[in-house]
């Protein structure tokens, strides 16, 4: 990832958060613009995300179809049942994580190391 990448990422991060503090229990609740997920999901998922990029001893859920996404979706679920206030905290908390790891990895000797990234599908 690029510099500007993590730049990006930074400035997704802030955004999120600031959205994240206009939302009220009922916003959460809705459909999102991502078809089958509720707001609430969306956030976890993006608690989802930047942990998988912070933590590497992530235990994440096994998917057979070896697709990335599919494996996000299955931590999602998982996560389903966890409060407004628990989805919240982790998307905050990984929100600062995430990027942070980001950053790390613009240096040697990761900047110039080749990674094997998972298929996202289709």
């Amino acid at each position: 990832m690029s510099q500007a990448g993590v730049e990006a990422a930074h400035v997704l991060v802030r955004d999120v958060l600031v959205l994240l503090g206009e939302l009220d229990g009922h916003d959460r609740t809705q459909d999102s613009a991502a078809a089958g997920r509720r707001v609430e999901d969306v956030v976890t998922r993006r608690g989802v995300f930047f942990t998988i990029i912070a933590d590497p001893g992530f235990d994440k859920p096994a998917d057979p179809s070896g697709l990335a996404e599919r494996a996000n979706d299955l931590a999602v679920r998982e996560r389903a049942g966890w409060s407004t206030r628990e989805a919240a905290a982790s998307c905050t908390l990984q929100s600062a994580a995430g990027p942070k790891a980001l950053q790390q990895i613009q240096q040697p000797p990761f900047r110039d190391a080749t990674l094997q990234l998972a298929e996202l599908g289709d």
